[in-house]
């Protein structure tokens, strides 16, 4: 079903079909998903994706929300705490050699760093005069600055940024770009008009490695949020955000009896689905090695 069917659906049940009550019901739908989304490793979450690096920072791309496994050369890697490899053997972070495990480390706002220069701003759009906030580091220090972008025209950054952490906006017109200011204009992210930031997962390799590897990694997908009248789930999850939708309405109406009752119902339905989901791994085939 999408978002629009849903929320015809939800104000049929409450019998309250007026524009506004359907403009709620899809707020409440929309939110619901979001956190139905994040309560299980949904089987429709996982993802595999190869990637190509000559550096042990990998920045992962937008849309990777949580890293399960990484595998190099064949080898399933360990995933490690920072804080303990520096506890136990900070060697690990700083030398070459054979490669065994990875860490995460915090997510940046670019999908690549601009390594000590400054940034340009610009829309796609010339009436775009809209406040561009930007969060970074320069030289171990943390730098940040608001820039007023000029319609299509490039604004330069003031600060120089070694990487940035952060890049946010308010809706705007057109997508917003970020280049690094060299000669090659190489650009860092392009936030779309809807978009407010982005956030990148990145992984550190341990230990250093020359040449380039291929990562092989297993990851949960971010949630694709519901925002136009068609846009359907990702999950087969209708009925639970019918319900708990519902459930919503019925407490914002002050029907609490009706809402909790529809709360047990929804609830209802998120298991059998996290049962259903469990279930489709019970004809996976096991190699169990013999001695």
């Amino acid at each position: 079903m999408t978002l629009a069917d849903m929320a015809d659906h939800v104000v049929e049940r409450i019998g309250s079909p007026d524009v506004e009550s359907v403009k709620q019901a899809k707020r409440f739908i929309k939110y619901r998903y979001q956190m139905l989304y994040g309560t299980h490793l949904w089987q429709d979450s996982k993802v595999t994706l190869d990637l190509e690096t000559s550096s042990n920072e990998v920045i992962l791309p937008n849309w990777v929300d949580k890293v399960l496994q990484v595998i190099v050369d064949n080898r399933r890697l360990s995933s490690f705490d920072r804080q303990n490899i520096a506890e136990v053997d900070p060697r690990l972070l700083e030398e070459t050699g054979e490669l065994i495990g990875f860490s995460m480390l915090s997510t940046v706002g670019t999908h690549t760093h601009p390594v000590g220069v400054k940034v340009t701003l610009e829309s796609t759009e010339t009436t775009d005069n809209s406040n561009v906030r930007l969060r970074g580091l320069y030289g171990g220090l943390e730098v940040e600055e608001t820039v007023v972008l000029s319609g299509t025209t490039p604004v330069t950054s003031t600060n120089y940024f070694d990487e940035i952490t952060s890049l946010s906006k308010a809706a705007t017109s057109g997508a917003v770009k970020a280049k690094r200011v060299s000669d090659s204009a190489e650009e860092l992210v392009v936030l779309l008009p809807s978009e407010n930031d982005r956030r990148h997962s990145r992984i550190q390799i341990h230990r250093n490695f020359t040449g380039t590897k291929t990562l092989t990694v297993m990851a949960k997908r971010k949630v694709t949020p519901l925002i136009h009248d068609y846009d359907t789930p990702t999950l087969d999850c209708s009925g639970a955000l019918v319900a708990f939708a519902t459930a919503d309405m019925l407490d914002r109406m002050r029907q609490a009896g009706k809402a909790q009752a529809k709360v047990a119902e929804a609830q209802a339905l998120v298991a059998s689905m996290v049962d259903r989901d469990r279930n489709q791994q019970a004809h996976v085939v096991r190699f169990i090695p013999e001695d």
